[in-house]
């Protein structure tokens, strides 16, 4: 299970990507953006390229059960969906799509598309070009499948012209199940997280968090944890503006026959 919390914090979708707390056990918190829908002053789209997209396909669809399944964006222009209401403050929780034991992806029913709120395996090309040490809390080192997907970057660029326009495909993998406990979701979001240990971030120190504070003034400063301030040699008390914490995921367009043919999606936007 993957949970993304977000109490009291703001959501924007293409700009500013939220702000957004993850956990697999523990709990972490993580900021992610990218500039799409966003537009110079002649009215041009500045295209985004995210790179180090994480392998977890999420549907277009809020699970909050007072916007229950109405769409984050429009998947036309790749605006934020006003129809869906306030995101402030809304816990929204992602569980695999993957359902029962075993190494592949069983969806149950087999012709039903994956609820708001339940993500697919995304399949990525094992081109991982960034990859945190074996040492580093939480991390294998391992090279190849979804789990190095999720800790390592693979230096996949996703070239959009706009959110809502591109239309780019991709893959969900039948052959992986990431979910359960200690599954490869799990291992792979606590090496991105630093840490092993359960909990909210207060009370694992190697987490980096948000300061909520700021919330609705930009992008949110990040406070370091214990592992950061060794590896960059920051300061306690200090504030950063990034993290290696920080993960991009896609948010695909649910089609209206399912299961898709050769199991490709579309990409809307990302979050």
């Amino acid at each position: 299970m993957v949970t993304l919390q977000r109490p009291g914090l703001p959501l924007f979708f293409a700009r500013i990507w939220g702000d957004s707390i993850a956990s697999v056990s523990a709990t972490a918190m993580a900021e992610a953006y990218n500039p799409a829908y966003s537009q110079t002053n002649g009215g041009a789209f500045i295209p985004p390229a995210p790179k180090c997209v994480k392998p977890f396909l999420v549907p277009n669809s809020d699970p909050d059960p007072n916007h229950f399944g109405v769409p984050f964006v429009d998947p036309n222009t790749g605006a934020i969906n006003t129809a869906a209401g306030s995101f402030i403050g809304v816990q929204i929780t992602l569980s695999s799509a993957c359902k029962g034991g075993g190494a592949g992806c069983k969806l149950v029913p087999p012709k039903k598309p994956p609820n708001p709120g339940e993500y697919l395996p995304m399949l990525l090309p094992d081109i991982h070009q960034y990859c945190p040490s074996s040492s580093a809390p939480g991390c294998s080192g391992a090279v190849g499948g979804f789990k190095s997907s999720t800790e390592c970057c693979d230096g996949t660029t996703f070239d959009y012209q706009q959110c809502g326009v591109s239309g780019t495909i991709a893959t969900w993998d039948p052959n992986t199940n990431p979910g359960g406990q200690n599954g490869v979701a799990q291992e792979g979001l606590q090496c991105l997280i630093h840490t092993t240990a359960t909990g909210p971030p207060g009370s694992n120190p190697e987490q980096d968090t948000l300061d909520a504070s700021l919330a609705n003034n930009g992008p949110l400063p990040i406070q370091p944890g214990s592992y950061s301030q060794s590896r960059y040699n920051v300061a306690p008390e200090s504030v950063m503006s990034s993290s290696d914490s920080i993960v991009t995921v896609p948010l695909f367009d649910v089609p209206n026959t399912w299961p898709p043919a050769g199991q490709q999606v579309t990409i809307v936007c990302f979050l």
